[in-house]
């Protein structure tokens, strides 16, 4: 562990700031985001306890919630704003795959959840490997609102309402896709312009 930090820190800078100023420490952001990581797979052993799968969901919500506001108060780090993705995709698919072991939600509803953390992981590796950038920093309010929403049709379908929690999970999981496509297209095309541009 010791070894990690140490790389992350010191070769990799990852616990500077996303300017690249000097911190000597992981943020409460980025410890907010990394308690979510944590509950992940414990919420995915939860498909027997619809009480404790809406607990963590909640719980997770509202660390979502508040690494978002310390962010933007206290500031976070270069580790910190990709694990706020991380974060985002661990409890979300552990969420999901939970409530279709238990049949709390359908087919399509689980795999509109494992399309939207698939495409963007997917898209993620794929600008770094053959571009040598990463994806936009921020997913977006929209995005994040329609992704907070759809834990909460988890919820709702944990707690008895599964019909209407599944067309809901899976509407607000297609629609945050989509929100978050349509905020990467224009940074990709801006990137266009200026490389044909330096041409």
């Amino acid at each position: 562990a010791a070894g990690v930090r140490s790389m992350l820190r010191w070769h990799l800078g990852m616990v500077e700031g996303v300017a690249g100023e000097r911190r000597e420490r992981l943020s409460a952001a980025d410890a907010a985001s990394l308690a979510r990581v944590w509950v992940a797979p414990r919420l995915g052993r939860t498909d027997r306890d619809p009480s404790a799968f809406v607990a963590l969901v909640a719980l997770c919500a509202a660390g979502d919630a508040l690494d978002g506001a310390l962010a933007r108060s206290v500031g976070t780090t270069r580790l910190g704003r990709e694990l706020d993705r991380l974060a985002d995709a661990c409890a979300g698919t552990a969420a999901c795959a939970a409530a279709r072991r238990a049949g709390w939600i359908d087919r399509p509803a689980f795999v509109a959840v494992a399309a939207r953390y698939g495409a963007g992981f997917g898209y993620a590796v794929w600008r770094y490997f053959t571009a040598c950038e990463r994806p936009a920093g921020e997913p977006g309010a929209l995005a994040r609102i329609l992704g907070g929403s759809s834990l909460v049709g988890l919820a709702a379908a944990a707690a008895g309402r599964r019909r209407l929690a599944s067309r809901a999970v899976a509407s607000l999981s297609l629609a945050a896709l989509a929100a978050g496509a349509a905020r990467e297209l224009p940074r990709r095309r801006l990137g266009s312009d200026r490389q044909l541009q330096r041409r």
